[in-house]
Parts: structure tokens; C-alpha cells; sequence
């Protein structure tokens, strides 16, 4: 039998489009960038409740929690979202008093899109104040991560619609 020839498509990196929408108290233009390596987390989690009964107990859902929101992204690759992040974190201050801002003045909103390989959309998720919780720079040792030219940013979230 002969040996079936197989075609392979070069792997699209470019499915993720993120933007990102100031809407709080901060003068941050929006930043919208598709150069993204890696999106994880923005979870749900809800607390559980027990109430017990004479002979039985029932359970019922509690509070919900939202898991932290990671971007891996390529700055070399998106100078606009390396500006963002880099403006985001000169106005953590007030200049004049050099207090912290309060979070709700640095609120976001993030939308992640999943794109197919033409670029239509096929899902959308959308947090909704959100804060920047970490930021890992490039790192500058080669030999420390497979790709120096990455960077993330980790986000609290809010609520998702």
C-alpha cells in the first residue's frame, strides 16, 4: 500500500486578539494587539454553603470568585501593548502626593477574542474590572526562557460578561 502524503498548514500563532479599554480614572488609550503567545486563566470558582438539617444536608452555591487573567504577549513584536503597560504603571502613583491610586481608578476592561485562520471571530470573552496584579518584563537572559522577547502580565478580574 502506498504511503498517503500529507499536506501540513503552517500553524497560525496570531489566533488571539486582545483589547484592552481604560475605564477608570487613568488617561490610557485603548490597545487592541493580536501578537499574543499565551492566554490562561479567568476562571470561575463559587464557595459552596452547607446547611445542615435534622437528617440531611443540602448544599448551595456561595459567593463566586474569578481566577487571575494571564497575557503572554511578544512587546517586540506589539509596541502598543508594551506602551499601555508601561503608562498603566507610571499612573499606580499619585504625582503629587506619591500615594497609591485607588483600584477602581485603575480599572480595564479586557475582551480576548479567538480568531479562526481567516480572522473571523469564533468566541469572546469579556472581564470586566480588571487590575494589573504582575508584570514580568523581558527578561534579558537567553539561556533563562525559551523566548526572551516575551512578556506577561497577570490581571485581577472582577466580573466576566
Amino acid at each position: 500500500m502506498p504511503m498517503m502524503k500529507q499536506i501540513l498548514e503552517p500553524r497560525n500563532k496570531n489566533r488571539f486578539l486582545v483589547e484592552i479599554y481604560p475605564n477608570g480614572a487613568i488617561n490610557v488609550p485603548s490597545v487592541i494587539t493580536d501578537m499574543v503567545a499565551n492566554v490562561s486563566g479567568g476562571g470561575v470558582n463559587a464557595d459552596v454553603i452547607e446547611k445542615h438539617y435534622l437528617n440531611h444536608k443540602k448544599e448551595f452555591a456561595g459567593g463566586v470568585n474569578f481566577d487571575d487573567l494571564t497575557i503572554v504577549f511578544h512587546p517586540s513584536e506589539s509596541p502598543d501593548y508594551d506602551n499601555f503597560i508601561k503608562e498603566y504603571l507610571k499612573l499606580l502613583k499619585d504625582p503629587e502626593t506619591g500615594e497609591m491610586k485607588p483600584q477602581s481608578d485603575l480599572d480595564v476592561d479586557i475582551n480576548i477574542i479567538l480568531l479562526d485562520r481567516s480572522g473571523k471571530e469564533i468566541a469572546k470573552w469579556q472581564y470586566q474590572n480588571c487590575w494589573l496584579k504582575t508584570w514580568d518584563g523581558i527578561n534579558m537572559d537567553y539561556s533563562d526562557k525559551a523566548s526572551p522577547t516575551e512578556s506577561s502580565t497577570t490581571w485581577s478580574v472582577e466580573q466576566i460578561k
